[in-house]
């Protein structure tokens, strides 16, 4: 087998699935609370490559979509710099002793401070 290959085989399996651990869904389940609490959107989630896309869903009209944040294999959280791209820094990690729950807003990631 070619170098390479074995590589890219390697770092596959190796590769953490963030969004199969506990903190991810203990974040996921935070934050979803903080946006729907009072509001007619809902949290949901799509595994990328790279990241993990975090998008707030209206609950009535499923359609309407935008872009919340990112988290990438290392359970950092990003706030979105557009639909697709995430901020160039993290703003949080879901594997900190506060969850990375601190900057979640009810309309986004928070920015830096």
């Amino acid at each position: 087998m070619d170098l390479l290959v074995t590589i890219l085989l390697w770092k596959e399996e190796t590769k953490m699935n963030v969004q199969n651990t506990k903190e991810f869904q203990s974040w996921f389940e935070k934050a979803n609370h903080i946006v729907s609490t009072d509001s007619d959107m809902e949290l949901e989630f799509k595994e990328g490559k790279k990241y993990i896309k975090i998008m707030t869903r209206n609950k009535v009209n499923k359609d309407m979509k935008s872009a919340y944040g990112f988290i990438d294999n290392e359970g950092n959280v990003y706030m979105a710099a557009s639909w697709n791209v995430p901020a160039k820094h993290t703003r949080g990690n879901i594997f900190n002793e506060d969850n990375g729950i601190s900057c979640v807003g009810k309309y986004g990631i928070s920015y830096l401070k």
